[in-house]
Parts: structure tokens; C-alpha cells; sequence
């Protein structure tokens, strides 16, 4: 491996830190699976920003009961499409 240094805003940095603490892995981890994550992806943020804009509210005027949905369920489905 070679070693790269960047930098980050305190709150990206807190948030890997949640994240690699949830996880039991490292920050520099976590950072190398998004960069591999994007890399397959073709890296097109474009693409990803304009999913999201045009997704968000989708659901707004919906009644949706989580409460139903428990951590580790919540947690399972983020692993496996994170993963996919």
C-alpha cells in the first residue's frame, strides 16, 4: 500500500470514526471501501447527487411506520446493499 495523506472537516471526520467504530474496523478502512465503492462505480457523482435530488420527498405525503423495523434489521439491509 502507499500511504496518502488528506485532509477532512471535523464533521467527516467524526463520521468515519462513528462509522468505524460501528463496524469494528479502522477509519483508513473505511475510506479505501468508498474509494473502491466509487472507483467501480465509475465514480460519477453527477449521477449519484441528481438520484438523491430527484428521490428526496418521494415519500413525504406517505405514512410509513418504521417503528417496526428494529436496529439490526435496519442495520443487515444496510450491509447487504452496501456490499452488493
Amino acid at each position: 500500500m502507499q500511504r496518502t495523506n488528506i485532509y477532512l472537516t471535523t464533521e467527516e471526520s467524526k463520521a468515519l470514526d462513528r462509522l468505524a467504530a460501528h463496524e469494528g474496523t479502522t477509519r483508513s478502512s473505511i475510506i479505501r471501501r468508498l474509494i473502491d465503492h466509487s472507483l467501480e462505480d465509475g465514480g460519477n457523482l453527477e449521477v449519484d447527487l441528481a438520484a438523491i435530488e430527484v428521490s428526496f420527498g418521494v415519500l413525504a405525503t406517505e405514512d410509513i411506520d418504521i417503528s417496526s423495523r428494529d436496529d439490526d434489521e435496519r442495520n443487515s439491509y444496510l450491509q447487504r446493499i452496501w456490499h452488493q
